[in-house]
C-alpha cells in the first residue's frame, strides 16, 4: 500500500514538472544589423500568427514557451530563427540581403513587367523615397531634375500652376508634344497627376524611348510616364502613417529692367519740369504719373537723390514722395511669402493573398499674390484579394479642389513700373495709383477674380485568372469622371479724378488743378465695365484593357513571353457657358445679375464655349519577349489602332534588343571594377494624331462673326476645311543606348 502511494506521488511530481516546463514566459531581446538596432523588425512564433515588432531601439518582448521557434525578419535582410530554451533573453543579428539589381521588375506599357536587363529602350524608375524627399506638394514638380531628358516647364505660375512635360524635346510642329501619363495601368492626364499627392505614389517609371511606349500607339509617341500608387502591406497587422509638412515660397526673381532712367517719358507735357535735359533727344520730362521709365537719368546731378512726387495724388490730396533713385527689387515687394500646408494619413493591412490601403491627404496653399488660395482634399482606397486562381484589385481615387485667383495679366502691369516707384506704398484704389495708364495691381487683386472648383472620381477594377502557370488573362476597367465649375468676375471702375494739385516746392512749373484734370480725366484706366462669366464642364473617360499573357521556357536557355491585348477608350466632354457685361447690383455675382448677356459667338470670342465632344479609340496589340540565357533579350511589339478623328486604322510597330556583356563574357563576370554593363538598340514607328481635332474632318459650316444678331442667325461655309483622308504624322525613332 505504501509503495502504491509512492508511485502516485512520483507521477504527480512528474506531471507538475511537465506542466511547469510548458508554461509561457516572457522572452526579450534585441535585433540589430550587427552594429545598429533595427526598429520595426518582426518577431513571430513559427506556425502561429502571434508576433511583435521591435521598438525604436530594436528591442522586443514576447510571450513564448520553451521549444517555440521564433522567426525574426526585416525588409531587405535575411531571416533568422531562434529556438526558445531556458534563457529569457536573446540578441539577434541579421545580415542584409544582397541586392540583385537585374531581378527588380519594372512596370512598363500596359502593366507588362520586365527586369531591367530585358528593357530594350531608355527608361528610368523612381521610388517613393526619392519622390517625396523634399515634400513637394506637386507630383509633377517632384520629378524635376531626377530624369535625364525630362523637361518640366511651368507655363503659368499661380496657386495652381500649369506645367508642360516633355521627354527629349519637341517631335511635332503641329500636334501635342507632351508625354502621356498612365496611372495604375489606365491612361490619365497631367492635370490629374498634378493633383495626386506624391505620398501615395509607390513608383514612377519614365519611358523616354519611343519603343517602350509603342504599345500605347499614337498616345505614346512622346514617351510615357507610368505612375503606380501604393498598395497595402502583406503583413497581417495594421499599419498607420502620418505626415505633415509646411513649405514657404517667395518670388525668386523678376525680369531685369533698366535702372538708368526714372519715371517719365522722352516726349510729353511741357509744363512738367521742362528744364530736364534728355541725353538722347533733348526733350525729356519728369512725370510723376507716367508708366514709362524714360525720364531724366538717375545720374543727372540736377535730379540724383532729390525728393520728387510719385504717382497720382492720394485721397488727402498729397503726393507720395521719394528719392529720385532706383529701388532694389521694387516690383518683388508687391508679393508676399506664400505658404503650403500638407497633412496626410494612411492605413494599410494585408496578408499574402489580400491587402487594403487607405490614404487621406489635405493641402492648403496661400500664394505669393494676396488672396490667391488653393484647398485640395484627396482620398485613395485600394484593396485586392486572391482566391485560388482568381484575383481582383480595386482602386477608388477622389480629389476635390477649389482655387481662387486674380487676373493673370496682373504681372504685365507690374513690369511696366519705373524702378524709382515704391510699389508697396500704394493702395488698391485706382484713382490714387502711381499711373492712370494702367490698372492698380492691388485693385486688380481685389476686383478681378476667378474661382474654380473641380471634382475628380477615378475608379479602377482589375480582374485576373490563372489558367495555368504558363497562361493567364487580365482585364483592367477604368472610369474617370470629372466636373469643373469656373466663375470669373470683374467689378466696374470709373476714373473720376478731380483732385486739386498742390505741388508745394514745384509750384513754379505752371501746374494748375485745371491742367491736371484735363491731363488725367480722360486717360488711362478710364471706365472699366463690370462682367461675370460662368462655365460648367463634365468629362467622362472610359478605358478598358484585355490582356492574355503567355510564359514558356522553350529550352533550358530560351524563355518566351507573349501578350495579346485589346484596348478601347471612350471620351465624352461637354461644357456650357454663359455670362456678359454690366452687373445690375455691384458685388452680386450671378448670371441673373448680368444686364447685357453675350450671345454664343461673343462668348466664344471671349474664350467660353458651348459644345459637346465625343471621341473613341479602338486598338489590338501584341508584345513578344524572347530571352536567351539571361543575357540576350529581344522585344517586338505591334499595335493596330483606329481613332475616330482619323478616317483609317494604322499599324505601329517596334523592335529592340538588349545585351548584358557582364553576364555573357566570362572575363567580365564577378569583375570588381565593372559590375554591370548593358547595350541596347531599338527601332519604332508611331503616328501622332493630336493635331486633328474631333469632327475636324467633317465640319461643313460655321457660325460667322456677329451672329446670332438679335433674332437673326446665319451659317457660313468653312473656308479652311481639313482633308478627310488626313493621315497621322509618323515619327520614326532609331535608338542606341548603353549602361555601365
Amino acid at each position: 500500500m505504501r509503495s502504491k502511494f509512492k508511485w502516485i506521488f512520483t507521477l504527480l511530481i512528474a506531471l507538475s514538472m511537465q506542466f511547469s516546463f510548458a508554461q509561457e514566459k516572457t522572452v526579450t531581446g534585441t535585433v540589430t544589423d550587427g552594429k545598429l538596432p533595427l526598429p520595426g523588425a518582426n518577431v513571430v512564433i513559427k506556425g502561429t500568427k502571434g508576433g511583435v515588432s521591435t521598438d525604436i531601439d530594436g528591442k522586443f518582448s514576447i510571450k513564448a514557451k520553451s521549444g517555440d521557434v521564433l522567426v525574426v525578419s526585416f525588409t531587405s535582410y535575411d531571416s533568422k530563427t531562434i529556438t526558445v530554451g531556458t534563457a529569457n533573453n536573446y540578441n539577434v543579428s541579421l545580415k542584409e540581403t544582397p541586392k540583385v539589381l537585374d531581378e527588380v521588375l519594372i512596370s512598363g506599357a500596359m502593366g507588362i513587367k520586365r527586369t531591367r536587363d530585358a528593357v530594350v529602350s531608355s527608361q528610368k524608375q523612381i521610388g517613393n523615397k526619392e519622390l517625396t524627399q523634399a515634400s513637394n506638394p506637386n507630383a509633377i514638380q517632384a520629378l524635376t531634375g531626377k530624369v535625364s531628358g525630362l523637361q518640366i516647364s511651368t507655363t503659368s505660375n499661380s496657386v495652381n500652376s500649369d506645367t508642360r512635360i516633355l521627354l527629349r524635346g519637341n517631335r511635332s510642329v503641329t500636334g501635342d508634344n507632351q508625354a502621356l501619363v498612365v496611372i495604375d495601368n489606365a491612361v490619365s492626364s497631367a492635370s490629374v497627376l498634378r493633383q495626386l499627392p506624391p505620398d501615395v505614389i509607390e513608383s514612377v517609371n519614365v519611358i523616354k524611348g519611343a519603343q517602350g511606349a509603342a504599345l500605347y500607339g499614337a498616345q505614346g509617341v512622346n514617351g510615357v510616364i507610368i505612375i503606380t500608387t501604393k498598395k497595402g502591406s502583406k503583413k497581417d497587422k495594421f499599419t498607420f502613417g502620418f505626415n505633415s509638412s509646411v513649405d514657404y515660397e517667395n518670388v525668386s526673381y523678376v525680369p531685369n529692367v533698366q535702372k538708368d532712367y526714372g519715371q517719365g517719358w522722352s516726349s510729353g507735357y511741357q509744363f512738367l519740369f521742362p528744364d530736364a535735359a534728355d541725353p538722347r533727344n533733348g526733350n525729356v520730362q519728369f512725370s510723376p504719373y507716367e508708366n514709362g521709365s524714360w525720364g531724366p537719368a538717375f545720374s543727372d546731378p540736377d535730379w540724383a537723390g532729390s525728393i520728387v512726387p510719385i504717382g497720382i495724388p492720394q485721397a488727402n490730396g498729397q503726393f507720395i514722395t521719394g528719392k529720385y533713385e532706383p529701388i532694389k527689387d521694387n516690383i518683388k515687394k508687391f508679393f508676399k511669402t506664400g505658404t503650403i500646408f500638407q497633412n496626410g494619413f494612411n492605413f494599410n493591412v494585408g496578408g499574402q493573398d489580400s491587402y487594403v490601403f487607405l490614404a487621406i491627404n489635405r493641402q492648403t496653399s496661400d500664394f505669393v499674390v494676396q488672396d490667391d488660395k488653393l484647398a485640395r482634399t484627396s482620398f485613395l482606397f485600394k484593396a485586392g484579394k486572391k482566391i485560388g486562381k482568381f484575383s481582383i484589385d480595386g482602386n477608388v481615387n477622389y480629389i476635390a479642389q477649389s482655387t481662387s485667383e486674380t487676373n493673370s495679366n496682373l504681372f504685365q502691369d507690374l513690369i511696366q513700373t519705373a524702378s524709382n516707384i515704391p510699389v508697396e506704398q500704394f493702395g488698391e484704389l485706382n484713382q490714387h495709383h502711381w499711373t492712370p495708364y494702367a490698372t492698380s495691381p492691388k485693385w486688380t487683386v481685389k476686383n478681378e477674380r476667378t474661382d474654380n472648383g473641380s471634382n475628380i472620381f477615378n475608379g479602377i477594377l482589375a480582374l485576373g485568372y490563372e489558367f495555368s502557370k504558363h497562361v493567364n488573362v487580365g482585364y483592367t476597367a477604368n472610369v474617370q469622371l470629372r466636373n469643373t465649375e469656373y466663375k470669373s468676375h470683374k467689378n466696374a471702375f470709373k476714373d473720376e479724378i478731380n483732385t486739386v494739385l498742390n505741388f508745394a516746392p514745384y509750384s513754379d512749373n505752371g501746374v494748375t488743378s485745371e491742367t491736371y484734370s484735363d491731363l488725367l480725366g480722360g486717360n488711362g484706366a478710364g471706365v472699366l465695365t463690370s462682367n461675370y462669366f460662368e462655365n460648367l464642364s463634365t468629362t467622362t473617360n472610359l478605358y478598358g484593357d484585355l490582356l492574355v499573357n503567355f510564359n514558356y521556357d522553350l529550352t533550358k536557355k530560351i524563355n518566351f513571353k507573349a501578350n495579346l491585348g485589346n484596348n478601347i477608350q471612350d471620351s465624352y466632354f461637354r461644357e456650357f457657358s454663359q455670362g456678359g457685361e454690366n452687373l445690375d447690383v455691384p458685388g452680386f455675382y450671378h448670371i441673373s445679375n448680368v444686364l447685357n448677356a453675350y450671345n454664343p459667338t461673343a462668348l466664344k470670342n471671349a474664350g467660353f464655349n458651348n459644345r459637346t465632344i465625343q471621341t473613341r479609340r479602338v486598338a489590338a496589340f501584341a508584345n513578344v519577349d524572347i530571352a536567351y540565357n539571361s543575357y540576350l533579350f529581344l522585344n517586338v511589339t505591334g499595335r493596330v489602332e483606329q481613332f475616330s478623328a482619323v478616317k483609317k486604322s494604322y499599324f505601329y510597330p517596334s523592335a529592340g534588343v538588349s545585351f548584358i556583356p557582364t553576364k555573357a563574357i566570362e572575363g567580365l563576370k564577378d569583375n570588381k571594377i565593372l559590375n554591370y554593363a548593358k547595350i541596347n538598340a531599338s527601332y519604332t514607328s508611331v503616328g501622332n494624331t493630336t493635331a486633328v481635332a474631333a469632327y475636324q474632318t467633317n465640319e461643313l459650316t460655321r457660325i460667322p462673326t456677329g451672329f446670332p444678331f438679335g433674332t437673326l442667325a446665319a451659317l457660313a461655309y468653312n473656308t479652311t476645311p481639313t482633308d478627310k483622308n488626313i493621315k497621322p504624322e509618323f515619327v520614326n525613332t532609331l535608338e542606341f543606348g548603353a549602361q555601365f
